[in-house]
């Protein structure tokens, strides 16, 4: 059942993107994909971060779009895609919210570390 769960997310987010391969959507593209387990007593606020990161990080350089996931069989199981123009647009962004404290306000709403890795784009037919 969770591979399933897994391969229709991919699949969602894919074809939420137009199918575009890396070439029709910038081959400097990248995703950074993060998982978070959320305190049950978190829940709340995080989640009311994670519903403004569109609009609020509009204006960051060389960002493209976020879409947040929760897991159906554990809604504490939380999955965030970003679309970054370049790596290097993200790992200014990351540097920026560790530095200013926001990074830390994250984590304290967390059970773990946050499980983070850059993923690549695939074209669906």
């Amino acid at each position: 059942m969770r591979l399933f769960l897994k391969t229709l997310l991919v699949l969602t987010f894919f074809s939420i993107m137009g199918g575009q391969s890396m070439a029709e959507s910038g081959a400097d593209n990248v995703f950074i994909k993060i998982e978070f387990s959320v305190k049950s007593s978190q829940k709340t606020d995080f989640m009311g971060i994670m519903s403004t990161l569109n609009s609020g990080m509009k204006t960051e350089p060389g960002f493209i779009l976020a879409m947040v996931y929760v897991d159906v069989e554990d809604s504490e199981k939380i999955t965030l895609i970003e679309k970054w123009e370049t790596r290097k647009h993200h790992e200014d962004h990351y540097q920026e919210i560790v530095k200013n404290g926001s990074w830390q306000g994250i984590l304290e709403m967390l059970t773990t570390e946050p499980e983070m890795r850059y993923v690549g784009e695939i074209q669906v037919h």
